[in-house]
């Protein structure tokens, strides 16, 4: 049985309901559980749909809750909490030896057996590596020491060997390490990539094609050409990861329409496309990478704000 593990909230239902389809139409020879981390109280009518697709397609779903308590000293003030929940699924499910996370801006085009049966030869899991734009601070060096680039990795798809990582002990080393560093820019990615260097299996792109792999040439990726070659002409697992998604406006990528062939197919109608506004209109037309760089400075320019508040309200009369 091919054990799959994801999160989300009450406002990402439709997007893991369409991640699961793809996984359940292209991986149709293998029995399959679901294993779905939430935090938030899920409603009953957004439970019933995902049920309705993952058993339509004779797999089977659990739902488990995340203690509050199991979630304490790690931060959360970047990313929500639900980045943490795959790094505790060896605390969370105790009953399971192996399990594939996804995460749920995934499609799956391709059988997910062969990689859930890759041998990880001793090494605690599999992942890619995570390729940034040339535009982005280089913090894997800078803030992690990793020199090589292909020793940072994305922990979008992580194949785990539960026991191996209980035995390590994972998610109190990554408590810790959270307590230490709260600023990571990418909280559990950035751990991960940090405290398990040497100890996970490079996995061959094709198993989480990344948005960079469409938006840069091949030259500018960290892989032999050879291998970029092979992920582009036959991805397996397409990861839509950064900040546009396909169901927003400003999402260019060549297989969004993959989202919406599996949306079609859930109980979720399709909605609006989100950041339609009329900023996000005018940036619209610019390179990928510039539109990169315009998030980049709206999220400073609203720390400064922010900061600049915090001045204001502290040298305020009383």
């Amino acid at each position: 049985m091919i054990e799959i593990a994801c999160s989300a909230d009450a406002p990402y239902l439709p997007h893991v309901s369409v991640m699961l389809h793809s996984v359940l139409t292209r991986t149709p020879t293998r029995p399959l559980r679901v294993w779905l981390t939430h935090d938030t109280e899920l409603p009953e009518e957004g439970r019933q749909r995902l049920q309705a697709v993952v058993e339509g397609q004779g797999a089977t779903i659990e739902y488990v809750t995340v203690p509050p308590a199991l979630m304490a000293g790690f931060s959360t003030k970047k990313f929500h909490a639900a980045c943490w929940h795959r790094i505790l699924l060896p605390d969370l499910l105790p009953q399971v030896d192996r399990i594939l996370y996804l995460d749920c801006d995934i499609i799956v085009a391709d059988d997910l057996t062969p990689l859930w049966e890759t041998p990880l030869a001793g090494a605690l899991f599999g992942a890619v590596c995570n390729p940034l734009f040339p535009l982005m601070r280089n913090w894997p060096k800078q803030d992690l020491g990793l020199d090589d680039p292909l020793d940072y990795l994305n922990s979008g798809v992580l194949l785990l060997d539960l026991r191996a990582l209980r035995r390590v002990g994972l998610g109190d080393q990554l408590r810790d390490y959270s307590l230490r560093h709260p600023d990571r820019l990418l909280p559990e990615q950035d751990a991960l990539s940090d405290l398990m260097r040497g100890r996970w299996l490079k996995l061959h792109p094709r198993w989480n094609l990344q948005t960079t792999f469409y938006d840069l040439p091949a030259w500018l990726l960290p892989f032999p050409r050879q291998i970029v070659r092979e992920a582009l002409a036959r991805p397996a697992v397409i990861h839509y990861n950064g900040p546009f998604k396909p169901w927003q406006y400003l999402c260019k990528h060549p297989l969004r329409g993959l989202y919406f062939d599996h949306l079609q197919q859930t109980p979720w109608p399709r909605q609006p496309l989100e950041r339609s506004s009329l900023p996000y209109r005018l940036i619209k037309p610019l390179p990928v990478t510039l539109q990169y760089r315009v998030f980049e400075l709206r999220k400073l320019w609203r720390r400064l704000r922010s900061l600049f508040g915090r001045l204001a309200s502290a040298f305020r009369p009383a």
